[in-house]
């Protein structure tokens, strides 16, 4: 299986290849919402995690591009943001789940289900 990680901060990045790392074949990585969308066009990737607050596009921005190309993208939204609104947004945008970061640990349980 096959990821991508869209997440502005090394250190996240790296902590959350440390969680699901094992599971993947290969990971996709990179740091704002335009080049997740790039990356997904070109890799199809099985999962996505994805970060809200990124520069050049948002995730939720990113998150809405993409399933607009494919609505079977499969993308769990990992955020500090606990906001409902946030929630609410990712739900419309086409997210299948909101993980906090603080629970990174809660995103293999859901992948594997």
């Amino acid at each position: 299986m096959t990821l991508l990680i869209a997440e502005d901060s090394e250190r996240i990045r790296t902590m959350l290849k440390s969680i699901v790392g094992s599971f993947f074949t290969d990971i996709f990585e990179c740091g704002d919402g335009q080049k997740a969308f790039e990356l997904y066009k070109q890799n199809k990737p099985d999962w996505t995690l994805m970060d809200i607050e990124m520069p050049v596009m948002d995730g939720i921005s990113a998150t809405r591009k993409i399933t607009s190309a494919n609505p079977d993208a499969k993308i769990i939204i990992v955020t500090n943001y606990d906001k409902d609104a946030f929630r609410r947004n990712a739900k419309e945008a086409g997210a299948v789940k909101y993980i906090l970061k603080e629970n990174s640990n809660e995103i293999l349980d859901f992948i594997k289900q």
